[in-house]
């Protein structure tokens, strides 16, 4: 059983894609909205797509860059926190959690997409030089 278990992690973890459209599946199914649908398959997947990130630049250039990657994102929510406070005089808590999460969700996302293309690259390049 954990075995199994151990193999559905990796494969979400490997492909975060695949986590996002099985829950945007079964949030379809069960809500009429479909923003209401990606909204939760965003929320739920963000997760994965942070570690499929990390392990892409492990495996692109045997380094850990998680790190900096998490410095640039604290970075950014804090500059959204204090425009955000500039803007509206007050905060709603709530909102903007969710708002830099789905913020996390996207950047991440775009970043996996990026580097998952440059892995290939890197991969066919490698392979042809050889």
């Amino acid at each position: 059983m954990t075995t199994l278990l151990k193999t559905v992690l990796a494969v979400f973890i490997f492909s975060p894609i695949l986590f996002f459209l099985l829950v945007f599946t079964i949030s379809r199914f069960r809500r009429e909205h479909l923003l209401k649908s990606v909204q939760t398959a965003a929320d739920l997947s963000t997760f994965f797509f942070v570690l499929a990130v990390h392990f892409l630049l492990v495996t692109i250039w045997d380094k850990h860059w998680l790190f900096p990657v998490f410095t640039v994102v604290f970075v950014l929510i804090t500059a959204f926190l204090f425009i955000h406070r500039f803007l509206r005089g007050t905060m709603n808590y709530s909102r903007v959690i969710k708002f830099l999460w789905r913020s996390c969700f996207l950047f991440f996302f775009l970043l996996y997409v990026i580097l998952f293309t440059a892995g290939i690259i890197v991969y066919v390049a490698n392979s042809m030089s050889t």
